[in-house]
């Protein structure tokens, strides 16, 4: 294709449309070099070189321009006074009412289920409200899901132990501890370590006593252990 030799006004070309031209070639005619440029609409255009020369001057500064307003900017940001807001993972908010892990290492035996049994003092049928895990005395109790302490002292039957309020009407208790780490008040997390394996209260052997109560009533534990990862 020959490219039309068509003398246009240097003003035809602005800076940004020098910028995207395509430059086809660069020849001397006597003292004054000639640019021939292609614009994205696909026109050629026959320019003196000083004017292609002046426009990316000119298109230079402009960029120039613009990075020092960016460091500007950035120098201004690096100066301001940063506030965070630490916002608990929905996974770590307390009262959830989700119960997500073991409350006791998983080679604990399970002792007595949840259910009617023969109570081991008593001899007399009764209904056992949780679970019974036998372990050594001191055998670390985590709290099975995150909450709030809502007791952690000595009750008659539980001897020492923790009860937890999940949020949702769902409570745990963890009884017959030999050690609370826990006071009222606190807010737990799934996995921490409440409390101690012990032998107090009415028992009749070191163990855990792991209870689940729904809106005040005592529900299987081991609808909730099911669903948990071994320990």
């Amino acid at each position: 294709m020959k490219l039309a030799l068509i003398a246009l006004p240097v003003v035809a070309l602005t800076t940004m449309s020098v910028a995207q031209a395509q430059i086809l070639s660069i020849t001397n005619a006597g003292k004054t070099s000639q640019v021939i440029v292609r614009e994205d609409d696909g026109e050629d255009y026959y320019l003196p070189s000083d004017a292609v020369n002046a426009a990316i001057k000119n298109l230079s500064q402009q960029t120039q321009q613009k990075e020092d307003r960016l460091a500007s900017l950035a120098q201004k940001l690096s100066t301001q006074p940063t506030t965070i807001i630490n916002m608990p993972a929905m996974s770590s908010y307390a009262g959830n009412g989700m119960l997500t892990v073991r409350p006791i290492a998983s080679s604990a035996r399970m002792s007595s289920g949840f259910g009617y049994r023969i109570h081991p003092v008593t001899g007399k049928s009764q209904f056992h409200k949780g679970m019974d895990f036998a372990a050594p005395i001191g055998t670390p109790i985590y709290a099975t899901g995150n909450g709030v302490v809502t007791f952690s002292g000595w009750g008659t039957g539980y001897g020492r132990y923790v009860e937890v309020d999940h949020g949702n009407g769902t409570v745990t208790r963890y009884a017959h501890t030999s050690a609370n780490y826990v006071n009222v008040g606190d807010t737990v997390y799934a996995n921490q370590q409440i409390a101690a394996v012990g032998n107090t209260g009415r028992s009749t052997g070191a163990h855990l006593h792991y209870e689940v109560r729904q809106n005040g009533q005592a529900v299987n534990p081991q609808t909730y252990l099911a669903m948990a990862p071994a320990r």
